[in-house]
Order: structure tokens, then sequence, then C-alpha cells
């Protein structure tokens, strides 16, 4: 967060303004200074990316990122979330020159609302994460509902991102140096041995889900293809039942 942004929240703090009125004030100010500049329409969208989403502990990071061919300065998102699962946590900004106001309101629902001094790229650009803590040790795709979005004020496609049912967040995280995974370095396919139920994860570096809750067999040997991920090293993930997961390092070559 700027300092510019900092000194507008304490100001309306002061000043009796609720933080939900100063997203409001923004946004409008967004559309009134935008609206006339660019057109919104189906080609423009936000992607809330839980595919993309890294675990720090009990707290999951989701990026959000615009898909835009037009000149885009402001974004503007909300959504309800389900309070006995998650809470919002911070924001980790993407990009340069942006200020924001970000916040968790008593009816359950979030809101953010932003500007940017620079046009962000016309390019598919990630913008902003939001950092959510899991109270449950799981989160799913019914936590986030009724998702809204603003692009330069103007109304938008926002789309959640979530290949799998649910993301296992826990804070009972081992990794390991038993090999639960052969062969490693792999090229083709790779063999887990699991004696319990429970789900594997893949993640490449940049903390990208390419498996997602693959479903293990219990008390026999998993063949799961890796032929069409390129090659580099990943981080093999095994959550079992309870919750506990136990990671492991692997090559693909």
């Amino acid at each position: 967060m700027t300092l510019i942004t900092l000194a507008l929240l304490c100001f309306f703090m002061k000043q009796g303004t609720h933080p939900e009125s100063t997203s409001v004030d923004l946004l409008v100010q967004n559309q009134l200074t935008y609206n006339s500049m660019v057109e919104i329409d189906s080609l423009d969208l936000i992607i809330f990316n839980l595919d993309q989403a890294s675990i720090e502990g009990t707290v999951i990071q989701i990026p959000v990122f615009i898909f835009s061919d037009e000149q885009i300065n402001a974004l503007d998102f909300s959504m309800l979330m389900d309070t006995l699962s998650i809470e919002y946590e911070s924001i980790v900004e993407h990009v340069d020159d942006i200020q924001y106001a970000a916040h968790q309101a008593g009816d359950s629902k979030f809101r953010f609302t932003s500007n940017s001094f620079s046009p962000y790229p016309m390019v598919p650009q990630k913008v902003v994460s939001v950092r959510f803590k899991s109270l449950k040790g799981i989160v799913t795709r019914d936590d986030f509902q009724m998702l809204v979005g603003y692009l330069n004020g103007e109304r938008c496609t926002i789309e959640l991102q979530m290949q799998g049912d649910e993301i296992f967040v826990s804070s009972n995280e081992i990794e390991t140096s038993d090999l639960f995974i052969s062969p490693n370095p792999a090229t083709d396919f790779i063999y887990v041995e699991s004696d319990e139920e429970g789900t594997l994860d893949m993640f490449d570096l940049q903390g990208k889900a390419v498996i997602s809750a693959y479903r293990l067999s219990t008390n026999d040997i998993n063949s799961i293809d890796v032929q069409s991920f390129p090659r580099g090293t990943y981080t093999v993930r095994i959550v079992g039942k309870d919750h506990t997961m136990k990671t492991q390092k692997m090559l693909l070559q």
C-alpha cells in the first residue's frame, strides 16, 4: 500500500467515513474518469485464480488477473465470503503505481477497489493477490460467492478458476526425504505409493497447480502421466484424510 493510500484511509477514518463508503466513492470516481475513454466488453475480464494459489501455513494467497484488449487503469471487485471458513488477511501488490482500499465488511462481503497511475499491460496481468486465512484447513469454491467485477469503473465478467473441488490448507505440512515418488528424476510417468486415503497436488516453480486433488488409491501404487508437462522441478504434495500434508521435490527431464 502506498503512503498516499494510507493517508487517504486515515483521513476517511478520522472523518468518520466507513471504508465501505470510501470504496464506493473510489468506484464512482473510477467510472467517471474512465468510462468515456474505453468500452468494456466480453473480451475484458477478471480472473480470481485458485489454480495458481500458493499456501503458507494456514494462509492461502490467491492471484487476481485481468485480461483486456483495452487500456485499463482501474480494477474493482467484490465477493461474498463464507466467514466460517475463511477470513481476509491482506493484499499483495504485483504492479507499480497502484493505490487501493480493501476490507471485509460486517455483511461477510469482501471489497477491493483500486486505480493505477500507469495503464496495465495489454497482456494477461497479475495485478494483486488476496491473502485469506483458512479457518477449517480447507478452501472450496463455495467459500466465494456472488463475485462482481469492474474494469475502469464499468461492469465486466469475473470468473473463479478452480480445477478441483477443494484445496487443503494446513500448518501440518512436512517436507520429507522419505521417497514416496519414483522414479525421481522422471520422464513419462511417476509412481506414487500411498498407505492411506488422500489426494495429490503437483506445483511448478511458480506455484501453479499442474495436478490438483488427484485421488490416490489406498495400499496401491498409483501411476500418473507427466509426459505433457514442461521439464523442470516440481513440488508434489500428498494430503491425508486428517489434512496432514507431506511434500517432496521432484525433477522432470
